[in-house]
């Protein structure tokens, strides 16, 4: 995770387990009662927001993207859009939300990378949706 320029608290990806640079990326987050979001979110039933396994899904695509040989942190990235987003169902505390995105088109020369994203608990697909992220460069 040292290369995502993130940190706790805001840190939604727990481990790699597969990936080919600038190809795509496979990982997860644990979704656990301890995660900051859930004592607002809603206490009476847990549920990890949306915008929150979108985010995951960006930390994931910016891990595929990022240069490896980079030097820690030196890589940023920013969305540059979010398409086709759908929420299939809820992400509960307890579940593994197991992702993958894919890079469908990149363009070098102004780094712009379009990827396919999913998140899965268990077999389900619960969300899923098209980002753009824009690579940028720490000044």
């Amino acid at each position: 995770m040292k290369i995502l320029p993130h940190r706790y608290p805001f840190l939604f990806v727990d481990r790699v387990v597969e990936w080919e640079h600038e190809k795509y990326a496979v990982g997860y987050k644990n979704v656990t009662f301890n995660d900051n979001f859930f004592t607002g979110h809603f206490p009476e039933r847990p549920i990890m927001p949306g915008v929150l396994q979108v985010e995951a899904l960006a930390q994931l695509g910016g891990i595929a993207m990022l240069d490896p040989d980079a030097k820690e942190g030196a890589g940023l990235f920013f969305f540059g859009g979010i398409e086709s987003c759908r929420f299939r169902k809820p992400v509960v505390p307890g579940d593994t939300l197991m992702m993958r995105v894919d890079v469908t088109k990149f363009n070098k020369r102004f780094g712009v990378v379009k990827l396919a994203a999913k998140g899965y608990v268990g077999s389900e697909l619960v969300v899923e949706a098209e980002l753009t992220l824009a690579l940028g460069k720490k000044e």
